[in-house]
């Protein structure tokens, strides 16, 4: 394994190249999927994830009768006590995700000074937030004048420049289409803008306004996507739209690429090429092999369907190769150091990055015929040895347990993605019935699968920190689109 690991990292360096760095994660991806399962054979214990599951559904459970007590309190007194309480949960959420994003993008266990001055930070800052506009009220939304320091504040760090940031945002809202808004696509570029200055906040960077314009130019390109998915462009535009962006990834600061003549395809393919300006050169050539190895994965499932004959290694090694590299890509753009122990861990946790969405999104992959391991599981011609959920449950107990035993509540804060993907999943479906969701969605009915459908009723109260951020951005942001729309009119 630490041969291969260091194939990858040769690989990213630009060393070894007679593969390309799609096939040298495979083939280590390859071999931790053995690892894994090995683990599930040996070491796995599936009692510890249902006491986790069982102690969520307790909780949830006690949440319910309070704020419902609450609510008759404050309709009786007039007061407003289940507001804050709603509020209060936020803020102690807003600690936990602090704590799991960090060992989840960079395997960082935060130290207790580091928490305690992440709390002192935030107290103020995030209950003048709420007094701006509560999170879990209904009153009026925040002016969008503070987004992005709000932006820096949630996510725990200090940045001067909220001037540079802002004027990013705004200019992304006045680019990107309204319908991709309402999908959820500003909140994606704020979250993936401040994964890049986040770690080059956390590396010391002497340059955190050049980190600010990258990460811009990284949330840009998750337009990419919705591009290429959407139905009003012809397949001519986009295969031409492919192959610029292809050509920019293969070129050099020299070269000159011919732009689309649509709006958003240029505006997508001028953020590729302002990366390609701002890094040196090794970084960007690293950064075009990180970006190539998620499109060979998607090009790969782009060529799948339900009666291809598929194994697990296929659709899990996949999954986890493209979550990891949608990770590495910030660290990439920060110029934050890349070594063999953070592509361990990012690799490793490839699975937990990608299952939990591919849970969520069940319905709309369906629907689009998008072959993930979990309506392949359905649908597929060839029955899978493994349910993802389980995939999932492995590989958040291996990491928890094997990885981070130092991380005393790790499995609880990985744990806590299951919830929230549950939450959604059961929001998008109208149903509080998660058993017989599950039984729709062809899930192996066994103790843990049992015990996570059972608290489909509760999943209402789980307190989602990222969601309910994600949520606020895109009001926010449609607030502004139609201003922006507004004033250009005028």
């Amino acid at each position: 394994m630490a041969v291969m690991i260091q194939a990858v990292l040769d690989n990213l360096n630009g060393y070894n190249e007679d593969e390309s760095l799609y096939d040298v994660s495979h083939r280590y991806l390859l071999h931790d999927f053995d690892d894994l399962l090995n683990y599930g054979r040996t070491a796995y214990n599936p009692e510890i994830i249902t006491k986790i599951i069982q102690s969520e559904r307790r909780w949830l459970k006690k949440r319910y009768f309070i704020h419902n007590a609450l609510k008759s309190t404050d309709k009786i007194f007039k007061t407003d006590t289940d507001s804050l309480i709603k509020y209060s949960e936020m803020y102690s959420e807003a600690i936990n995700y602090y704590r799991y994003a960090s060992v989840r993008d960079k395997g960082i266990i935060r130290q207790n000074k580091e928490i305690k001055a992440f709390k002192k930070d935030l107290k103020d800052k995030y209950f003048r937030f709420g007094n701006s506009g509560k999170i879990s009220g209904n009153n009026e939304l925040l002016d969008p004048e503070k987004l992005a320091e709000i932006c820096c504040e949630m996510a725990g760090i200090s940045v001067d420049d909220t001037a540079l940031i802002k004027d990013e945002i705004t200019e992304f809202i006045r680019n990107c289409p309204e319908s991709y808004i309402k999908k959820g696509l500003s909140a994606k570029y704020i979250g993936s803008m401040f994964g890049v200055v986040k770690f080059g906040y956390d590396s010391k960077s002497s340059n955190l306004r050049q980190k600010i314009v990258l990460g811009s130019c990284y949330g840009i390109t998750y337009l990419f996507d919705e591009i290429i998915d959407d139905p009003d462009y012809s397949s001519e535009e986009k295969e031409k739209y492919y192959r610029n962006i292809s050509n920019i990834l293969l070129s050099t600061r020299d070269d000159d690429i011919e732009l689309s003549e649509n709006y958003l395809m240029a505006y997508t393919e001028n953020a590729l090429i302002k990366m390609r300006d701002e890094l040196p050169e090794n970084r960007w050539k690293m950064l075009a092999k990180a970006y190539s190895a998620i499109a060979d994965a998607s090009l790969k499932g782009a060529e799948w369907g339900y009666g291809n004959i598929l194994r697990d290694e296929d659709l899990y090694i996949n999954s986890a190769l493209k979550g990891a590299y949608t990770r590495i890509i910030p660290a990439i753009l920060a110029e934050y150091r890349i070594t063999e122990k953070f592509l361990v861990h990012t690799l490793r946790s490839g699975y937990i990055f990608q299952l939990p969405d591919d849970l969520r999104d069940f319905p709309e992959d369906t629907k689009n015929g998008n072959i993930t391991a979990f309506n392949y599981y359905k649908f597929g011609a060839n029955p899978l040895n493994h349910h993802p959920i389980e995939i999932l449950m492995l590989a958040i107990s291996r990491t928890s347990f094997i990885d981070y035993p130092e991380l005393k509540d790790a499995c609880n804060l990985y744990m806590a993605s299951i919830f929230q993907s549950l939450k959604v999943l059961s929001e998008k479906n109208r149903t509080e019935d998660l058993c017989k969701l599950f039984s729709e969605m062809n899930i192996p009915d066994n103790e843990t699968n049992r015990q996570l459908c059972l608290t489909g009723r509760n999943y209402n109260l789980v307190t989602d920190f990222e969601t309910e951020i994600a949520g606020r951005c895109t009001k926010i942001s449609l607030d502004m689109k139609k201003s922006l729309n507004d004033s250009d009119v005028r």
